[in-house]
């Protein structure tokens, strides 16, 4: 793991969008699951995330990405912040 990574924030099923700032990345500590994750250019007309984009992550993975919003569709992750 990066030793840039100066915070943690539990993101539950519900997901998290940042009014300032991005996640740097994310670890997923148990199960397989869907994430969902959308950052700044990736808005409709309106300036919603909308759907973003999927990916499937297995349990213990870190996913080194820079976004805005994260979303898991079944359990939590762990969002990482520089």
């Amino acid at each position: 793991m990066s030793d840039s990574y100066k915070r943690v924030r539990r993101i539950g099923t519900a997901g998290l969008t940042l009014t300032e700032g991005t996640f740097s990345g994310f670890i997923n500590p148990s199960g397989t699951q869907t994430i969902t994750y959308a950052g700044v250019r990736h808005q409709d007309i309106n300036g919603n995330y909308g759907g973003g984009i999927t990916m499937t992550v297995n349990a213990g993975a870190l996913v080194p990405i820079k976004c805005e919003h994260l979303k898991p569709a079944s359990s939590y992750v762990l969002g990482l912040f520089d």
